[in-house]
């Protein structure tokens, strides 16, 4: 599977001092007194080709990179860098060339009691995303593969709608997962410049032909320190794309309900039911089956609530059953992995210099 690291925030301490560097710097003082009581260093928007962008931020001991490696210098970010590593090694690149000190992988000290890892004189991580894509076939497909996995869950929490049709679960400052329509993104994201570039449009045109369906996770600063991620001598690649994975509703998306004495197990097992919440929305089910009318019988909120679960099996409880009109198999759209065409060029990974 064609993994890219998508967004990638990292800072490191330098107790011996480095060059300040910002868009700003901010002296806070008291009204009072004039007394100076905190000097803050703004973050300057660091440009490259293609509209492009990193945000760099040096206060004269910390250094911090943030944004989109696989997106830097390159028109689009489709398929971007595999490893961290790679996205290193462009990030210590521009830290040379702006004369700071480069990021290093130092050493992790398991504080035990805490249950987290203490990065020691080496690059911290906050925040990596990891993607991958998927193709519909069509535009449509993507719309309708949105609208099948905006109805799935995870461990029993549906899925929400943003904008334009993304569909998410989770919060960023832990973890979040999500789909989109990448073409669509794309095309809100072109400014008028870069719109014009031959190689996005090219990019842009073959993902809204094959329906490019775009999955990303989003590790966030809890998460990372929770789970021992937390910085480059921590992490493994192999590792986050595992729990990348695990956040992947897409081999649920084509499933049959043929035996409606097991909508119980496939509640449980495509969505991650509870058995005592499955049991009760296949009872309704069969009740409903036979002709009984489930507003009548159920309490408001439970009839919203079973309803809602007999959905994600293709059922609509909410009128009076038409045996004539019962689905037989529940089919949204096949995805399968995007595999990087033939003419694409992922970026270029610079030379890795490890800095003891």
């Amino acid at each position: 599977m064609n993994w890219s690291v998508d967004w990638l925030s990292v800072s490191q301490d330098h107790p011996g001092g480095c060059r300040v560097l910002g868009a700003d710097y901010v002296i806070h003082t008291d009204p009072d007194t004039g007394e100076v009581t905190r000097e803050n260093v703004v973050g300057y928007k660091h440009e490259g080709s293609h509209d492009s962008s990193l945000r760099i931020r040096s206060d004269g001991n910390r250094v911090e990179i943030s944004g989109n490696p696989s997106r830097y210098n390159r028109p689009d970010n489709v398929f971007g860098f595999r490893t961290v590593d790679e996205c290193m090694s462009l990030y210590n690149e521009l830290l040379r060339a702006l004369g700071l000190p480069e990021f290093t992988k130092g050493e992790g000290y398991d504080r035990t009691n805490s249950g987290t890892v203490k990065i020691v004189d080496g690059a911290r991580f906050s925040r990596v995303d990891i993607a991958r894509n998927y193709l519909a076939g069509s535009p449509a497909n993507v719309t309708m593969a949105l609208r099948g996995l905006s109805a799935s869950s995870r461990r029993g929490k549906p899925w929400l709608v943003g904008q334009d049709g993304m569909v998410y679960s989770g919060t960023k400052d832990y973890i979040r997962a999500k789909y989109y329509d990448k073409a669509r993104e794309m095309k809100s994201h072109s400014r008028k410049a870069c719109a014009k570039d031959e190689t996005r449009i090219a990019v842009h045109q073959w993902c809204e032909t094959e329906g490019a369906l775009r999955f990303e996770v989003e590790l966030g600063r809890k998460y990372l320190l929770e789970n021992k991620m937390n910085g480059w001598i921590l992490w493994n690649d192999e590792r986050a794309q595992g729990i990348a994975d695990s956040y992947d509703k897409v081999s649920d998306m084509t499933f049959a309900t043929t035996n409606y004495q097991r909508i119980a197990d496939d509640l449980e097992q495509k969505f991650d039911f509870k058995r005592g919440r499955a049991l009760k929305a296949q009872h309704a089910a069969l009740a409903w089956l036979s002709g009984e009318d489930l507003r009548e019988s159920m309490s408001k909120s439970a009839f919203y609530r079973v309803t809602a679960d007999l959905a994600l099996v293709g059922l609509d409880a909410r009128a009076p059953c038409n045996v004539a009109a019962l689905p037989v198999r529940v089919r949204v759209v096949d995805l399968r992995p995007a595999q990087v065409p033939d003419w694409y060029e992922r970026p270029e990974r610079p030379a890795l210099r490890l800095v003891a």
